[in-house]
């Protein structure tokens, strides 16, 4: 019996470390495609997909990818990428306790939220979000 159980915790073992190590090739192969892209709708999605897979474990890292999102936003004039990164970041400094900035980034992006409906709606089309213009 003990040897069946041991069993079964290297098994478990063994394919969280493989569920995890597909999770950051994955995240490599976004990073990658961002890296290569101009600033157009679809770097600003990439950038989201990449403050979503990492926000939990690698939160500074995600910040950046969320920053990167408001600047080329503005500078696209690509709403519901704008309103979509200022969520990424009201959601970071929730994540960080930092109240007030988590709360200036929800009131920022309250302009946002039909656009936001709308980005969603898109990603979640057999599209994908990649697909939103």
């Amino acid at each position: 019996m003990k040897s069946i159980s041991k069993l079964l915790i290297l098994v478990s073992f063994y394919l969280s470390v493989n569920v995890h190590s597909q999770e950051y090739k994955n995240v490599d192969s976004l990073i990658t495609e961002y890296n290569n892209h101009i600033n157009d709708t679809t770097k600003v999605t990439l950038g989201s997909l990449i403050y979503q897979n990492l926000s939990f474990t690698n939160p500074e890292e995600s910040y950046k990818y969320a920053q990167e999102a408001v600047s080329i936003s503005k500078q696209i004039k690509h709403e519901s990428g704008l309103g979509q990164a200022y969520n990424n970041l009201s959601f970071y400094f929730l994540n960080k306790d930092q109240l007030d900035s988590a709360l200036y980034y929800k009131k920022s992006l309250v302009g946002y939220s039909h656009q936001i409906a709308k980005y969603k709606r898109y990603s979640d089309s057999k599209y994908g979000p990649c697909c939103i213009v």
